[in-house]
């Protein structure tokens, strides 16, 4: 198989996945019952959602980003939902690593995250440069959430120069 038939492959899988959970949130927008968490618009319906939980149209549901972090250990949650380290944010010519996964990948990125970014820089390819580790794995994550998260960082302009998928 040619690395465009691959190509265009792997695009009708990611769309026919992001179409799937489209209609699904729909049929679920519909007649789930229940409790409901604000939207971020007021012209779409509430759906249910597990607490501390916000319901994500493609992801399925994302952290609440209000609370604080449970402790200093763990960074907090930014506005897409994901706990992420603010530092990590700003560097645009950074060597970025992007991890995607569940609960084991999540706790990765953060208690590992020092660790990693100390055997990336004493590698001589990484002399001189800034490394950056990006959490966007989540608990209770399963494919194709994962590759539905790759899928929304990669439009939203993200160039992560490593993707580690630990499932």
């Amino acid at each position: 198989m040619g690395v465009a038939r691959r190509a265009r492959l792997l695009f009708l899988v990611a769309a026919a996945t992001a179409l799937v959970g489209e209609v699904a949130a729909r049929v679920g927008q519909r007649w789930l019952p229940g409790p409901t968490v604000a939207g971020p618009t007021a012209d779409r319906e509430n759906l249910p959602a597990p607490p501390g939980k916000v319901i994500h149209p493609y992801l399925g549901f994302v952290r609440d980003p209000n609370p604080p972090p449970p402790s200093p250990d763990i960074p907090p949650t930014d506005a897409q939902g994901l706990r992420r380290w603010p530092q990590d944010d700003g560097a645009t010519s950074a060597y970025i690593v992007a991890i995607l996964g569940s609960s084991v990948a999540e706790r990765f990125s953060y208690s590992a995250r020092q660790s990693l970014l100390a055997a990336l820089a004493a590698e001589p390819a990484f002399a001189g440069r800034a490394l950056a580790v990006r959490n966007y794995a989540m608990g209770g994550f399963k494919q194709p959430q994962q590759l539905a998260m790759l899928t929304q960082l990669l439009a939203d302009g993200e160039q992560p120069d490593l993707v580690v998928q630990i499932d």
